[in-house]
């Protein structure tokens, strides 16, 4: 694995946010850590972004690229009969999600 900083950004969110800072890349892979909503922490793996990414014109150890993926998450579905809607089951919904990496490695 090598050592690398990279800046990634979500294309898929109207309010899109800009991840930074220090993760590995294998030969296929790019590994980040990350927090979850309720704070615990854990590695984001993203699968064979690398074949997708490109040496920057004129700069060494750096590159950039587009990159999708499929996302599954659940999604409650409500009761709307009701004045105040309750959750009554979740569906499985699965979206593809756009970002746009860049990197630099910084330690082989």
């Amino acid at each position: 694995m090598k050592k690398v900083i990279y800046s990634i950004k979500n294309l898929s969110k109207k309010e899109s946010d800009n991840l930074t800072g220090v993760g590995f890349i294998t030969e296929s892979d790019l590994l980040i850590a990350r927090l979850s909503r309720k704070g615990s922490a854990y590695i984001k793996n993203f699968v064979d972004c690398i074949k997708h990414c490109f040496p920057v014109m004129n700069k060494t150890d750096e590159f950039k690229g587009a990159y999708s993926e499929f996302v599954k998450f659940d999604v409650p579905i409500k009761d709307e009969r009701q004045r105040n809607p309750e959750i009554i089951s979740y569906e499985t919904i699965e979206t593809q999600v756009h970002y746009t990496i860049w990197f630099k490695i910084i330690e082989d």
